[in-house]
């Protein structure tokens, strides 16, 4: 396995919600965690994953990393579980009327 990270600061996207009044409660992120830090992936609104808009990204190049090693897949969860429809729906069901 081969890590690589381009470490910039800037503006790298932005996300837009549509709603009457915004609940902070609703909003989740999928982040992906690496020995480089930890990434969003993408963000929810009440269950829904919002459209990335990377339109206006400005960024400068700080610095790159790498780093070689070995990974065990089977200690890692797969993307597809977390883009199941019914799950989703079942946790934000969960969620909201534990809240």
């Amino acid at each position: 396995m081969l890590i690589f990270h381009n470490s910039e600061k800037g503006t790298f996207c932005d996300w837009e919600v549509e709603a009457e009044s915004f609940d902070t409660k609703l909003l989740s992120a999928s982040l992906v965690e690496t020995d480089f830090g930890e990434f969003i992936e993408d963000l929810y609104y009440n269950g829904e994953k919002l459209e990335l808009n990377n339109d206006c990204v400005d960024t400068r190049g700080k610095a790159i990393y790498a780093k070689v090693g070995w990974i065990n897949p089977e200690w890692h969860e797969k993307k597809e579980k977390f883009e199941d429809k019914e799950l989703i729906e079942e946790y934000w069901k969960d969620y909201l009327e534990s809240s």
